[in-house]
């Protein structure tokens, strides 16, 4: 899901790359998302689908 979200589908996709991956769990005072567990958060996205 955060695949689909954040860059646009599968790796093989042109599209925008909005944010790389390391970055986003990053803290949000350091320019990142804040995110600290994302299995967690994206199983959490996944099973709200």
């Amino acid at each position: 899901m955060f695949n689909s979200f954040w860059w646009g589908g599968g790796s093989n996709n042109g599209g925008i790359k909005w944010l790389a991956w390391d970055r986003m769990t990053f803290p949000k005072e350091y320019g990142g998302l804040g995110f600290r567990n994302l299995q967690l958060f994206n199983m959490a996205m996944v099973a709200k689908q």
